[in-house]
């Protein structure tokens, strides 16, 4: 037992390395600039001190990390200069990236950065000349060869015995030396092992940084998410094992009744039924007096704010009624799904060569059933249900944004539109762990229950879930 979950295990490490390369990935990649937006978390606008911001920074970036290359490997074309990097700002290197595709001239490119990174902090020292300052905080702005040269006659050129007027030479030579060209270029492979990603993942965790939107710790923005998330979950789980299988034995049992017909109709009812509507219904008919009085059942929607700083466990008891209707949801949704699926395994098990032997004997019905056909039938039932517990937690994104609940589904939503990635990455790291988790359970269970059959019909759920 102990191997068999020991290699469970050791399968599950290239799926999590692989969920950690990818989100970090997309991470690292997303529009923006991650370091200037915690600088703003800290009062700090480049607009007010051009040198006290440039040097808190290059602060940030070194506690960050995150000036360095993304990852171990990198793919770069073969025009892309390496002294790109000498420019400090993730910004700034976007824009003279984006340049040097256009012109495939990176080294004059990094050239007119630099210049206009020399003229702004030498004229921000001086306070002196606040429309060339403008102008140059606008060019450096510029993201394409025709904006640039457009934005470069339109700034104010510093007076013919500025000690200015060297490096503006410089700049107006560099600018009118680029040309649009397009060649052929060859991508090129580079290693690099000091990189973010490695300083991420043997430093710092993702749960302990700091929020792109408010500046909160990760994991006290997720942690608090991830309780009601998963006390919604828990519960929903519970009922969805016990009235699934209730309603599959029921079936079986009175298979071709009417109770057989009224559950089958029901439940495919509800699995047809998308979740968003299902709940879109409940909350227009079930939580309001407005078709009627008998149709306000449920409380509204929304948790209450609290006032009083209690902890999560009290606010939840204090909303219990405002998750009743969620959970129901839920377990409707789910429980349509699972009734069939076990339904469907019961009914395959009761035609085998000795589930009919078993009725030769002189055994009831009712024996045949729970003594064979049953246990047999939850083999399959284990595989299920322990799948049911990622697909929870993606139904909780749907569930919580509709009923206003501040669970890791709606959380996730916000981050997303934010572009709060850290919050992100934390939340697709926790339901990765779960969905791994769930079926190591059920994996382990199997083992328990069938130790010949288990790795085969996991293998089997599996690859039609997948």
């Amino acid at each position: 037992m102990g191997h068999y979950v020991l290699r469970r295990l050791v399968y599950a490490i290239p799926t999590m390395l692989a969920v950690l390369i990818i989100s970090f990935l997309l991470m690292s990649s997303s529009p923006g600039d991650s370091i200037e937006r915690r600088l703003d978390l800290d009062g700090l606008d480049s607009y007010l001190s051009r040198t006290n911001y440039i040097d808190a920074y290059r602060l940030k970036a070194a506690e960050t990390h995150g000036l360095k290359p993304q990852f171990y490997l990198s793919v770069q074309p073969s025009f892309l200069s390496e002294s790109i990097n000498n420019l400090p700002t993730i910004s700034l290197r976007r824009r003279a990236k984006s340049l040097c595709r256009e012109t495939h001239q990176c080294e004059t490119v990094v050239q007119i950065w630099e210049l206009i990174g020399e003229l702004i902090l030498s004229v921000d020292r001086s306070k002196e000349n606040a429309k060339l300052l403008a102008s140059l905080l606008k060019l450096e702005q510029s993201q394409d060869l025709t904006t640039l040269q457009r934005r470069m006659t339109a700034v104010h050129p510093p007076p013919a015995d500025d000690e200015l007027q060297n490096d503006w030479m410089q700049l107006n030579a560099a600018v009118n030396k680029l040309t649009h060209e397009k060649k052929m270029f060859y991508p090129v492979l580079r290693w690099s092992n000091d990189n973010q990603f490695h300083h991420w993942l043997f430093g710092r965790s993702a749960l302990f940084s700091r929020s792109l939107s408010d500046g909160r710790s990760v994991w006290d923005r997720v942690g608090t998410a991830v309780a009601w998330t998963l006390s919604m979950s828990t519960i929903a789980l519970i009922l969805i094992a016990l009235l699934s299988l209730l309603m599959a034995y029921t079936q079986v049992k009175y298979e071709g009744r009417l109770i057989d017909t009224i559950l089958s109709r029901f439940t495919y009812a509800f699995y047809a039924m998308p979740l968003f509507w299902l709940a879109t219904l409940a909350v227009v008919f079930l939580t309001t007096s407005d078709y009627g009085s008998w149709t306000n059942w449920f409380p509204s929607v929304g948790i209450r704010p609290d006032f009083t700083g209690a902890g999560v466990g009290h606010r939840m008891l204090d909303n219990a009624g405002q998750l009743v209707l969620p959970i129901i949801c839920l377990v409707v949704h789910e429980m349509a799904y699972l009734s069939r699926i076990t339904k469907r395994d019961l009914l395959s098990s009761s035609t085998k060569v000795y589930i009919t032997a078993s009725r030769s004997r002189g055994l009831s019905e009712n024996q045949v059933l729970r003594k064979h056909i049953l246990p047999d039938g939850l083999l399959n039932y284990t595989t299920v249900i322990t799948g049911a517990i990622p697909a929870l937690f993606g139904g909780s994104i749907v569930i919580e944004v509709i009923f206003n609940i501040p669970g890791i589904g709606r959380l996730m939503l916000e981050s997303i539109g934010a572009g709060d990635w850290p919050v992100i990455f934390a939340i697709i790291l926790i339901i990765s762990l779960t969905t791994i988790i769930g079926y190591l359970i059920g994996d382990i269970l199997l083992m328990q229950l069938y130790p010949q059959t288990a790795e085969r019909v996991g293998r089997h759920h599996r690859a039609d879930a997948s």
